[in-house]
């Protein structure tokens, strides 16, 4: 789950210096992380940053705002 919240925090922020900020870790952590969970992927993970962002909001009953 930490890999997948750090991978959105990536998205949101729009790159790995400002979400490593905002996550209070640091970057090469962030990047780490993040390279670990795209060892996992079945699917190119670009592709799927606004699906995945839907279902976590679903999830967590945020509305959607696609």
């Amino acid at each position: 789950m930490r890999q997948l919240t750090y991978f959105l925090a990536v998205v949101d922020h729009g790159g790995f210096t400002r979400a490593a900020e905002h996550l209070l870790i640091a970057q090469p952590s962030l990047s780490q992380t993040v390279k670990d969970l795209d060892g996992h992927r079945v699917v190119d993970t670009a592709a799927t940053a606004e699906v995945t962002r839907a279902v976590v909001e679903a999830l967590a009953g945020a509305p959607n705002t696609s």
